[in-house]
């Protein structure tokens, strides 16, 4: 059984109007003022016809390119503006967490800002004492927290600042790019506290161009291109067909935000492919493929998703085909990605001499005598390039052959010897 819907859209869409001059916009004001019908000559569609369910305790990411309406649709739902037509229902408090939300002053503490902040969010003064206390053991400022805000470092600031603004516990959260700032370990900790927000019944949405944060803090993701739902589905699903998207872009155009694409255009099958020796459904981001994929094995066995012990041998074979005659100097690079979306691994060749001949198969082994990475879920990636032309330019339109993104699921099961293993032998 489902959990009751947190936010409810329905044919949600807003037009906002272009002004020819200024005469023009003042024109809109007063009648916006007076509640007389407006026409508009001129609008911009920044969202249309989105239906959309989100249910209590969901972590949802939205994704998309600079002006696709991610921003006017967390706007929407925090009520900064109505919209053309739809319907939005949510069900119960909502707190934004947008660019500027918490103002400091810089000539006070992070503390005094603090409790300014709170002060606004009608709460008692032992809830008001109790996030204070968890605002300063979050950001681990010591005396830095009762020092002038202008006298901490960019890092400092962006921590008090989240700090601030996620001490108040909320039904609906929204969340959009304030994350970016911070090392790894401050990520984990920001990440760990969505998470703990999120196990306390409260429903995140997040806006990101970050794809490793997105795949960090949400299960579910949502790709909005030109005011249009393009996908709705798992996160590691959809950040892998929108990195396809601007992958493809990439290739054609130097623009990745060219508005020129109709999202009516975009097909996320386009991205797909299918090896033609082995038969698995792939990602296949764009190259040169003079020399393409067609085949794929780990440890002899033909699958989308493989199970393997971190003990047990390592062995990729790739089947290859050529489709001219060529002597090429070939590298090929096993990329092994974490849920999250971080690389945790590479394993890379240092370079493979072939005197091909076209419509040739070969067959490639890349082996390890076992996978020295924690058990957990992985996905793997497979690139072909040209080695010869890599050691001179990273420019990867000229030396990039073929490359499958993520395309094969990994699971390394956990040794049940592992607790008792010692990290270090000692001889005594």
């Amino acid at each position: 059984m489902k959990p009751y819907n947190a936010i409810s859209i329905s044919n949600l869409s807003k037009e906002y109007p272009i002004f020819e001059s200024a005469f023009g916009k003042l024109k809109y004001i007063i009648n916006f003022i007076l509640g007389r019908k407006i026409i508009l000559k001129k609008k911009i569609n920044a969202l249309r016809n989105i239906n959309l369910k989100v249910f209590k305790g969901e972590r949802i990411g939205i994704i998309g390119r600079n002006g696709a309406g991610k921003s006017t649709l967390i706007k929407l739902l925090a009520g900064n503006f109505n919209p053309t037509k739809g319907i939005i229902k949510t069900s119960g408090e909502i707190y934004s967490m947008l660019p500027g939300s918490v103002s400091f002053i810089l000539n006070q503490s992070t503390k005094n800002n603090a409790l300014q902040h709170l002060s606004y969010q009608n709460l008692s003064t032992k809830e008001i004492e109790a996030a204070i206390a968890d605002i300063e053991e979050f950001t681990e400022l010591n005396e830095y927290f009762n020092q002038p805000f202008y006298q901490l470092s960019l890092g400092m600031r962006v921590r008090a600042e989240f700090a601030v603004a996620s001490a108040k516990k909320s039904d609906i959260i929204l969340i959009d790019e304030v994350l970016g700032a911070g090392d790894l370990y401050w990520s984990e900790k920001i990440a760990k506290r969505v998470e703990k927000m999120s196990e306390n019944g409260s429903t995140l949405i997040f806006i990101s161009h970050n794809i490793s944060q997105i795949n960090r803090f949400c299960k579910r993701v949502i790709w909005i291109e030109n005011g249009e739902i393009i996908m709705d589905d798992n996160a590691n699903k959809v950040t892998k067909n929108y990195e396809a998207f601007l992958e493809n872009i990439s290739w054609e155009i130097d623009d990745k935000d060219d508005k020129t694409i109709n999202s009516k255009e975009i097909n996320t099958k386009n991205y797909l492919s299918f090896l033609e020796n082995t038969g698995q459904k792939v990602i296949r981001f764009p190259g040169l493929r003079n020399i393409k994929i067609i085949g794929f094995l780990l440890n002899n066995k033909n699958k989308k998703e493989y199970k393997i012990n971190k003990k047990e041998p390592f062995e990729i074979k790739l089947t290859l085909k050529s489709k001219i005659d060529k002597f090429y100097y070939l590298c090929y690079r096993i990329s092994i990605f974490d849920n999250k979306g971080y690389c945790v691994a590479v394993l890379e060749s240092k370079g493979d001499k072939k005197n091909l001949t076209k419509d040739e198969i070969f067959d490639v082994f890349i082996k390890r005598d076992n996978l020295s990475i924690h058990s957990g879920i992985y996905f793997i990636s497979i690139t072909i390039e040209n080695y010869e032309l890599r050691k001179s330019t990273h420019n990867e339109k000229i030396i990039r052959e073929d490359l499958l993104y993520k395309s094969f699921k990994l699971i390394v099961e956990k040794n049940t010897s592992d607790k008792s293993e010692p990290l270090i032998e000692l001889n005594i």
